[in-house]
């Protein structure tokens, strides 16, 4: 039996979906797991620091005992949960161009012809999907995006909800309208409510990730992108079944999104 310490945030639902992946593989190879819940500004727990185990798979902000442990010879993957880092070329990740092109399909096939895009300029992710987003509806023959950009941080201040308000009015009826997350796109709904625009009829909003709770408590209910983070997760715990076993990896390959939801 492998042991394996885990440290994949509980507190958003790519990280729960991740956890199933991992969780999945582990009762097929019969792994045990050492897992806390815990959230993405998260250090590593004490005990890791003189851990016997096998193997670790953390996303910890604050790793510090994996990498001691990687320099001794322990099998480790660790990335960051930080949104403006860079994307570990080591670890499946999401892909987020194919999730801002499929944002653009499904609305483009329900026959939109406005389009615009919600999302944070201190996040890679959302910089990506709203690139590819851009991309897709541009070369359809589209007018250009319309763009309403806040750092994660700001998005319930009052300001910035009074130009989320004016945003929100100034688009043409009908808009699709795509937000980089859930969270995003269930703020979005509520402000689109307090300006008088109709959901779905005058805005089409679409969020990421599928989170059953954000999706349900939102009203009307959220449409949203299934990131396919289990599989993400999945193929994360093969990798680290393979260096256990002193194998060479499987090339690292982008986890593609499972559809709308």
């Amino acid at each position: 039996m492998r042991n394996v310490a885990v440290f994949i945030e509980s507190s958003t639902q790519y990280g729960r979906n991740m956890l199933q992946g991992v969780a999945q593989y582990a009762q097929l190879a019969g792994w045990r797991l050492y897992y806390e819940q815990g959230g993405l500004n998260r250090e590593e727990p004490e005990w890791l620091r003189d851990w016997q185990g096998d193997g670790v798979i953390t996303r910890a902000a604050r790793m510090r005992f994996s990498p001691k442990l990687a320099a001794k010879g322990m099998a480790v993957i660790r990335w960051d949960g930080d949104p403006m880092g860079p994307r570990p070329k080591d670890v499946p990740h999401s892909d987020e161009e194919a999730i801002g092109k499929l944002a653009a399909t499904y609305f483009m096939r329900k026959g939109f012809r406005h389009f615009a895009f919600v999302g944070f300029h201190d996040a890679v992710y959302s910089d990506m999907r709203q690139e590819a987003f851009h991309l897709e509806v541009e070369q359809a023959g589209h007018p250009p995006v319309q763009d309403f950009i806040t750092s994660r941080a700001e998005v319930h201040h009052a300001d910035q909800e009074d130009a989320a308000r004016q945003f929100l009015r100034s688009l043409p009826n009908p808009c699709a309208v795509f937000c980089a997350t859930d969270e995003r796109a269930a703020q979005i709904l509520g402000i689109a409510a307090d300006c008088g625009r109709t959901v779905p009829e005058q805005l089409s909003v679409l969020g990421v990730d599928n989170d059953p709770i954000l999706c349900q408590i939102s009203h009307p209910s959220l449409a949203s992108i299934n990131t396919n983070a289990s599989a993400a997760g999945l193929a994360v715990a093969e990798r680290l079944d393979a260096m256990m076993h002193q194998r060479e990896p499987a090339p690292v390959t982008l986890i593609q999104p499972a559809g709308v939801v």
